[in-house]
């Protein structure tokens, strides 16, 4: 019995209208799933996923989850001047140091046992503490372009500003 059309051949093959198919499933998974990504809508879903990217020793994972941008214009007074192209290279740079950074801190991280505590949101900030075996450290969190992102984490080094 011949297979019916669109749908694979015995050979695993698709047809053309398969092949259609296929490529606009793939162009709708990123709407269905968030590209992947849970939505940080609060200061405790931002904080969980930072915390199972340290676990996980996936220091990109957690330097995504960092304001870098809202940083980077704290700290620089020109940050509005500058052309989109340029500030997304500070970022982009910025995100990488701060991966290197936290590489670094992901056996420590894993040592300590850190467990993040309630944040304790105010307006578009957050406050939380990341409490180890025999260390705490302050995490600051912000409401950045609809998400909730890590600000800062006291007692890790800081990236240079731009």
């Amino acid at each position: 019995m011949p297979a019916a059309r669109g749908f694979p051949y015995p050979a695993g093959r698709l047809t053309a209208p398969g092949w259609l198919l296929a490529a606009g499933l793939a162009a709708l998974l990123p709407w269905t799933t968030g590209c992947g990504q849970q939505k940080r809508t609060t200061p405790e879903a931002c904080l969980s996923a930072f915390d199972a990217a340290m676990r996980a020793g996936n220091g990109d994972k957690a330097a995504s989850l960092f304001a870098l941008d809202r940083v980077a214009a704290d700290n620089n007074s020109d940050w509005d001047a500058a052309a989109p192209s340029q500030r997304k290279l500070i970022v982009d740079r910025m995100r990488e140091q701060k991966a290197a950074e936290l590489a670094t801190w992901r056996d420590g991280y894993r040592q300590q046992d850190y467990k993040p505590s309630t944040p304790q949101e105010s307006g578009e900030w957050a406050s939380a503490s990341l409490v180890g075996a025999s260390d705490t450290r302050a995490v600051r969190l912000c409401l950045s372009k609809g998400e909730w992102c890590v600000y800062s984490v006291g007692g890790q080094p800081t990236v240079p500003g731009p």
